[in-house]
């Protein structure tokens, strides 16, 4: 366990977060790089708006309690809230190319990475799963009485 502002974290929590967010800027500097994007912007330009994407699924993974691990019981919930979390990213991400139009990135980067992300956030998350309840600790019990 980490301790940050007084308060305990489990390690999984840790790996989860970076690995994830690793994870999602990968795929859409991925997407951006295949779907051609890459020749219209910048490397600064497409390295905020992988950043800002990121960014966005995180939060919609944080409020959407795809952190919270003591209540992520089963793999159906696991996949229930993830599919929840990137929909309401979708939604903050079409939004913003609403608003913002001449961000540079076409709707297809979008739509692909999302449902990319998805895939491969589900994937990492039920390999993460399995890993940590074949190999994580037991849980440490103190039997304190007399018989």
């Amino acid at each position: 366990m980490f301790k940050v502002f007084n308060q305990y974290f489990p390690h999984r929590l840790l790996i989860l977060l970076v690995s994830e967010s690793v994870l999602i800027l990968l795929i859409w500097g991925g997407v951006t790089f295949q779907f051609g994007a890459w020749d219209v912007m910048t490397f600064s330009s497409l390295l905020f708006r992988a950043i800002a994407a990121t960014a966005i699924c995180q939060l919609c993974l944080y409020y959407a309690d795809g952190y919270d691990l003591r209540s992520l019981r089963t793999r159906g919930e696991v996949f229930f809230r993830l599919i929840q979390a990137l929909g309401a990213a979708t939604l903050l991400l079409a939004v913003s190319l609403f608003f913002l139009p001449d961000a540079g990135t076409n709707n297809r980067v979008v739509e692909v990475a999302i449902l990319a992300s998805a895939g491969v956030l589900l994937m990492w998350r039920l390999a993460v799963d399995g890993l940590s309840r074949a190999y994580g600790a037991s849980e440490r019990i103190l039997l304190v009485g007399s018989a």
